[in-house]
């Protein structure tokens, strides 16, 4: 098997979230840390300017958002898979729902609260639609977020 080699910063969910699929499925792998924020001139050319985080690389092959990520891990690994037989589908659908749904209103809410971090990484990262008097939203919709978290897992 080529060489598996994540490019990826500590803090970064994404990454934590791919770090642990490499370990459920057993696949040995080198870790290449990279800035937590743009440019990044060793790792954006060979990723066609992709500038997300993390990057998977497996031999000389690129695998650029986490989806995509997950998926070539799915064929790595020797050991079971990363969903519930039979239920790769509806795990897909929820960690994209929790995900597109909580995980940006948080980032609304926290950008720019945060101690120590840059300016350049600020603009990055802060939605186009971010205002001070936009916050409410976020909360909103956060509270009403992980009340149907709570409803969903309190069903199974």
């Amino acid at each position: 098997m080529s060489q598996v080699i994540l490019h990826h910063y500590p803090l970064s969910p994404y990454s934590e979230k791919i770090r642990l699929a490499l370990g459920l499925k057993g696949v040995s792998w080198n870790s290449v840390e990279i800035p937590a924020w743009t440019p990044r001139p060793k790792l954006t050319p060979m990723t066609g300017g992709y500038r997300r985080t993390p990057i998977l690389q497996v031999g000389a092959q690129f695998y650029c958002d986490t989806l995509h990520i997950l998926r070539a891990i799915e064929e790595l690994g020797s050991s079971g898979s990363l969903y519930p037989k039979g239920q790769e589908g509806l795990a897909k659908a929820v960690g994209w729902w929790i995900e597109k749904g909580s995980f940006m209103n948080a980032v609304c809410l926290t950008i720019g609260n945060m101690p120590g971090l840059p300016q350049e990484l600020i603009e990055e990262r802060r939605p186009s639609s971010y205002s001070e008097q936009a916050l409410p939203r976020p909360i909103c919709r956060l509270t009403i977020r992980f009340g149907l978290h709570d409803r969903m897992l309190a069903a199974r």
